[in-house]
């Protein structure tokens, strides 16, 4: 019964053994595991970090070309509007050269009509 007893002890110690190896081999195998997490994690964290800085470096450059466009936009309003005061301003001068133009011919035609003997009537209105 001792010798019999003793045999299962053995077995058992035998099936422990092959748990305990097969632990260990799941052990280095999740330790292996965890350390190319650990290394994946470090490489996203650190190009997190470079795409985070080149946002804000972006974000700081759109911010500065926005200005420069509402800068830009506001010029151009300006422009615009001295552009179409000056446009005015040309069609009035426009409108009093065809206006003093009218009047030299009338003038000509007077002089011609004095120089011919011809009288003129000057109507007032």
């Amino acid at each position: 019964m001792l010798l019999e007893y003793i045999r299962k002890l053995e077995q058992e110690l035998k099936e422990a053994k092959v748990l305990n190896e097969q632990a260990a081999k799941d052990n280095d195998f999740l330790h292996q595991k965890l350390i190319h997490v650990q290394q994946d994690y470090d490489q996203q964290l650190a190009s997190f970090e470079a795409l985070s800085e080149e946002n804000q470096r972006r974000h700081s450059e759109l911010k500065l070309k926005e200005e420069v466009v509402a800068h830009l936009k506001q010029e151009h309003s300006k422009i615009t509007r001295q552009k179409e005061g000056l446009q005015r301003k040309l069609h009035q001068i426009d409108d009093q050269k065809n206006e003093v133009e009218r009047e030299r011919d009338n003038h000509k035609r007077d002089i011609q009509g004095l120089e011919r003997g011809e009288c003129i009537c000057i109507v007032i209105m």
